[in-house]
């Protein structure tokens, strides 16, 4: 979208890091960049950075990890049904000790995905445990040591619906060398929109998230802020839908 419209796009990565974050839209904004497309880190918990730049006049989008207090466009997906669907999907198949493993609480996808994943359980007459909803960051250790924590009690869950794709695939390593077979010992389901998931052993079941259109929509957003000859000050949030895409990591053998 940028390139067609004659934008050039330069892409930075914050590694999850609240002052990589700060740093890189400081560096931004004395650079005339002409906008901004971003989405938080798992530390962001402060703004200033970002108001700054709109106070300053460089147009922002915000997608996937957004704040409700920062006043502009956003892009997000339906992340409160995609994990009501994941959950509910898992407890189709016979899985009713559901962890649940997340990031950062204080991200919005956090709190829409641990809405739909306890809203399921109450649904279908499952009491919510909450020494079973984990949050963590993405160091691979931590990752790592809380998945083992859940499965070496004596009372454990028999499946795990992870929040992030990155949490996923640290549980895949984990039930491989605690010799856990999936899916008849414990199933996996996770927020992903990798290709590769298809290709992993077993398969991985994912919510399946419009990444692609949730980048062209973006760009559209900020083009509009940027080419507007009038001060905008209607802002609108897009939703796109999600898709649960079921495979061998999560269904029972019949």
């Amino acid at each position: 979208i940028c390139y067609n419209r004659g934008y050039h796009v330069v892409i930075f990565q914050s590694h999850e890091k609240y002052q990589r974050e700060v740093t890189d839209t400081q560096l931004l904004a004395s650079r005339r960049t002409d906008g901004l497309i971003i989405t938080l880190s798992n530390e962001t918990t402060r703004y200033e950075h970002i108001n700054s730049l709109i106070e300053g006049g460089i147009p922002v989008v915000m997608f996937d990890r957004v704040c409700k207090e920062i006043n502009t466009h956003k892009v997000v997906v339906d992340d409160y049904e995609g994990a009501l669907c994941a959950t509910e999907h898992l407890i189709d198949e016979g899985y009713t000790r559901i962890a649940h493993l997340s990031t950062s609480p204080v991200l919005s996808i956090t709190q829409q995905r641990l809405r739909g994943y306890r809203d399921a359980l109450k649904k279908h007459h499952i009491p919510v445990r909450k020494e079973w909803i984990v949050h963590c960051d993405f160091e691979t250790c931590e990752i790592e040591n809380a998945v083992r924590s859940l499965f070496s009690a004596g009372d454990r869950p028999n499946a795990i619906f992870a929040s992030v794709e990155r949490l996923a695939i640290g549980c895949l390593k984990v039930f491989k060398d605690m010799h856990l077979k999936i899916p008849d010992e414990v199933a996996l389901v996770a927020f992903s929109d990798n290709p590769l998931n298809a290709f992993l052993d077993p398969p991985l079941t994912a919510v399946r998230q419009p990444t692609f259109e949730i980048g062209q929509k973006s760009a559209e957003l900020l083009i509009e802020l940027i080419e507007s000859k009038e001060n905008v000050k209607q802002f609108k949030t897009i939703e796109l839908k999600t898709r649960l895409d079921i495979r061998r990591s999560s269904c029972r053998r019949r």
